[in-house]
């Protein structure tokens, strides 16, 4: 099963696949090799940050997306960067695109650009960076237990600290109590 991270950010990559005038859109981690044809994107899934939702039995992510855009041009690579970009704004534009096909629970967000360039003697490439912040909800992975769905009963623990026992009454947390109550 892919992870949903990788797949937000492979739709994203299909996305931009779109965008007129790039030779190559790139999914993941690689070095480019001197022979890749610019202009091409390569797009990465960076940082993850999560916040539970305990009433949902959810938790929100926030994933960090970059879309490195790399051009060799003999006059300006800075201008040449900075039409791609635009580009890859104009393809974000429609509403479809800012969830990625369903994929995100809130439009995508773009967070940032930044141009960096590379004065090697042998090609003149330059790079920038478009950096975006994809929201997705994730429910709770039971791995094999009883789904959250099925279970109805009493459970009864201690409070930490103190030698309370706390019943406590779990019916219908996605659903109505099915009957079987094993209290």
């Amino acid at each position: 099963m892919t992870a949903m991270r990788i797949k937000i950010r492979d739709a994203f990559a299909d996305l931009l696949r779109g965008v007129e005038d790039v030779n190559h859109v790139f999914n993941g981690r690689f070095k480019p090799s001197p022979d890749d044809e610019c202009p091409f994107i390569r797009v990465t899934a960076e940082s993850e940050s999560i916040e539970a939702y305990t009433d949902a039995c959810q938790s929100r992510r926030a994933l960090t997306l970059t879309a490195e855009i790399y051009v060799e041009s003999e006059a300006d690579t800075e201008a040449a960067a900075a039409e791609v970009a635009e580009a890859v704004e104009k393809a974000l534009a429609s509403s479809d695109a800012v969830y990625l096909g369903g994929l995100l629970s809130e439009p995508l967000i773009y967070q940032s650009y930044e141009f960096s360039g590379n004065d090697d003697a042998d090609r003149e490439v330059a790079a920038a960076t478009m950096t975006f912040e994809a929201i997705y909800l994730v429910e709770p992975d039971v791995n094999g237990a009883v789904p959250l769905d099925t279970v109805a009963g009493t459970i009864e623990g201690r409070m930490p600290g103190t030698a309370a026992v706390i019943p406590v009454q779990v019916t219908g947390l996605y659903g109505e109590q099915d009957g079987n109550d094993q209290s």
